[in-house]
């Protein structure tokens, strides 16, 4: 398989659950405790911690890296099912998965077009369908689309006249919409199956829902219809998350947007090809005219680019030894020895894929890497060859006796090289798990270089040589090495004469390697675990107050776009508005993944770095400065970065029992490391809540009237938010 980043295995579980419009003390009391209290008696647990927001409980729980993870995942959900009868009943079904490497999207795709938001969503979900029966593809995310519902107003005055409440009303439309099977009944030696189908599949069935009925004064029977005391109609409902894209420096046109996910282990790049192909298909078959689809964000780019590196690098490596050693030794033994640079190389290959390794940026850099170190053995014993056969021997005796001198140095030489890279395997985490790549296949090229330099190699040569005469005839670089020689051996023999002279060269040693490690430790030299890589996309992401409209972090989020939209190196852009969706891109777990209407993402996407001076990461750390002087919202610009997904840098963790008290020691720290030179992108987890009312009820007035506070507060909540009672499918179309 061929992917961007290694296929790790990540320890952790996460358990979502949703309890609408509860806010975070409520949903930690609620729904966060109880699960935490059966979660927390699981065994192999190595941290547990969870996030309460407006509406969401997510838990991260950490498994021990020796723990089976399987196993694991499904005692987490076993734990979660026990602590189901403690959740309040409005709240959503909890999910729980375990977090994957590789979860970015490998592809996205925009739609552009005259039609309106909702046809052209319709047209996304066809694309969609279709994207999602490609091999290799787990999903596709559809984002900002606009689905169209029934939507029922009820008229309180109405239905107060008749006695019934919005709660009884949409247990009525829920009820009333029903397909229920009731069982088998035989006629005349046949078995029929029968059941009750009466699913809504008109609005004017809606309508004339019969709700309750009424006697007047004569004693006459009346039926009251649902359309007696509400209207019901077809509408778009308000947008809660908005796409919309700007290319080559245009205005930004609302979109709707696709993600393509790829399944674990999958080729990312068929899975990419085939989806370009699918859409080029569909937009010639079912695209009408004035559509468009662009390409937002390709993460294949990304692989092509590391594999065609890996390629020049191997074919100038090749083509470079072979000269070197055609002048310093001859024409065959230039061809041979660089005839086992793509010898080793499917050694590699075939050694990653017995272990299940794939073809991604780590694995194809260690491979660069190899090249430079795996030439060495087959030069050596090509040295020894040819100078043997200067000697008077057979091509056959001089192969024989080249690898008889040379072996034990070899096997010594490339083994010291592996075991230098060895300490990787033991570090210890997710980026041990990431970092193992490196050394495993590393060592695999190097081996094989080794194994072809004393087997396949000498066969060859011996073969190809064999009427080749080789005694007294100097190569072309001969007469250049012998005066080199002499050089080097008066300054050796300069140096090794007098006490004083070996004295200074080991105390300039001495300064040297400590002048070297002063580097870092001085700061002149910048540490950093993985460095910023220059690819052709950054993201900016946007937190406004808590509870602020969508409509309204629009309009931050186009005061951003102006700004990007000024960048010269900028090709085009994607701003995702209601949605934190784009954190998964750089964040080892986003525990929000919800969408709130006042955060937002933008996938800013440059043109090609052949095209521009300017690296990615300064392109950004430039709109980091100019994005300063937005101050209606938070604003973080994050470059993409090598390495495995992880939390930031620095984390500091603050625990205690009192919200308040947190909240004011993480401000302070905060204010104290955003002080410290270098510094950026803080962020504290701690978020307020959106603000509320909060009304109190009178208990007495609750019971005289027959009715419980949990009817009370259900009633209210199905008011203020409205209730989806079920799907219905009007024509081919199915709405909720």
């Amino acid at each position: 398989p061929r992917e961007l980043q290694p296929d790790i295995t990540i320890p952790i579980g996460t358990v979502t659950t949703v309890l609408p419009g509860a806010n975070p003390q409520d949903t930690e009391e609620l729904v966060t405790k109880p699960l935490e209290k059966e979660i927390a008696t699981l065994s192999d647990i190595k941290t547990l911690s969870s996030n309460s927001g407006q509406g969401v409980s997510s838990i991260l729980v950490e498994f021990e890296a020796s723990a089976d993870l399987d196993k694991s995942i499904r005692e987490l959900k076993d734990a979660v099912d026990k602590a189901k009868p403690e959740l309040p009943e409005d709240a959503n079904e909890p999910s729980v998965f375990q977090i994957e490497s590789n979860t970015i999207p490998v592809i996205t795709f925009s739609l552009l077009g005259d039609q309106s938001l909702f046809e052209l969503t319709k047209l996304a979900e066809d694309i969609q369908t279709e994207l999602e029966g490609i091999s290799g593809v787990s999903s596709v995310s559809l984002l900002g689309g606009q689905e169209k519902i029934v939507e029922i107003t009820i008229d309180p005055k109405k239905s107060n006249e008749y006695g019934i409440n919005i709660g009884q009303l949409a247990n009525l439309v829920e009820f009333g919409n029903l397909n229920i099977p009731v069982g088998i009944v035989s006629s005349d030696k046949l078995n029929y199956s029968v059941r009750f189908d009466n699913k809504f599949r008109r609005l004017n069935e809606i309508e004339n829902l019969p709700i309750t009925s009424v006697t007047d004064e004569d004693g006459d029977f009346t039926v009251i219809y649902l359309k007696d005391v509400a209207t019901v109609q077809e509408s778009l409902p308000e947008q809660r998350v908005i796409s919309q894209l700007s290319e080559q420096g245009t205005e930004s046109l609302q979109t709707v947007s696709l993600q393509v996910n790829k399944k674990e282990g999958a080729n990312a790049l068929e899975v990419v090809d085939n989806a370009k192909l699918k859409v080029e298909e569909l937009e010639e078959s079912i695209l009408p005219a004035g559509t468009e689809v662009s390409i937002t964000n390709d993460n294949s780019v990304f692989i092509r680019t590391d594999l065609g590196i890996l390629t020049n690098s191997g074919i100038q490596t090749t083509i470079f030894i072979t000269i070197i050693l055609f002048l310093a030794l001859g024409l065959v033994e230039g061809l041979i020895a660089g005839l086992s640079i793509p010898l080793s190389l499917l050694f590699a290959v075939i050694v990653m894929d017995l272990q299940g390794q794939s073809i991604n940026g780590l694995t194809l850099f260690s491979l660069v890497i190899a090249l430079g170190l795996m030439v060495d053995t087959a030069i050596v014993i090509m040295e020894g060859i040819h100078f043997n056969m200067k000697k008077g021997m057979s091509s056959t005796e001089a192969a024989k006796a080249s690898v008889e001198t040379y072996k034990w140095p070899l096997i010594a030489g490339t083994s010291t090289t592996i075991f230098a890279f060895f300490p990787m395997l033991i570090v210890s985490g997710i980026v041990g798990e990431f970092l193992k790549a490196l050394p495993l296949t590393i060592s695999a090229a190097l081996l094989g270089s080794l194994f072809i330099s004393l087997t396949i190699g000498p066969s060859i040569t011996a073969s190809l040589m064999r009427k080749h005469k080789a005694k007294d005839k100097a190569s072309i670089l001969e007469p250049t090495f012998n005066f080199l020689a002499k050089i080097f051996q008066s300054i050796i023999s300069a140096i090794i004469r007098t006490r004083l002279m070996r004295l200074l060269v080991v105390f300039v040693a001495i300064i040297l390697f400590a002048m070297s490690m002063a580097l870092p430790i001085t700061g002149q030299l910048q540490v950093e675990m993985f460095p910023k890589t220059d690819v052709d996309y950054f993201l900016v992401n946007i937190e406004t107050p808590k509870g602020l409209v969508v409509e309204e972090t629009a309009k931050v989020v186009n005061k951003v776009e102006d700004i990007i939209r000024q960048q010269p190196e900028v090709e085009n852009f994607l701003s995702i508005i209601g949605s934190n969706q784009a954190l998964t891109s750089t964040e080892l777990v986003s525990t929000g993944g919800s969408n709130e209407s006042n955060l937002a993402s933008i996938t800013v996407n440059l043109i090609n770095s052949k095209e521009r001076e300017a690296k990615s990461f300064a392109v950004a750390e430039n709109l980091r400065q100019e994005l300063e002087a937005i101050t209606e919202g938070k604003i973080t610009v994050r470059e993409i970065t090598e390495g495995p997904p992880s939390d930031a840098p620095i984390t500091v963790r603050v625990t205690g029992n009192n919200i308040d008290t947190l909240r004011q020691i993480a401000k302070d720290i905060q204010t104290e490391i955003e002080s410290i030179p270098g510094t950026f992108n803080t962020d504290v987890s701690l978020k307020d809540g959106l603000s509320e009312f909060r009304f109190v009820m009178n208990r007495e007035k609750v019971a005289f009237h027959g009715l419980s506070q949990i009817e009370v507060a259900n009633l209210v909540r199905t008011s203020i938010q409205g209730v989806e009672t079920n799907q219905i499918t009007l024509g081919e179309e199915e709405m909720d």
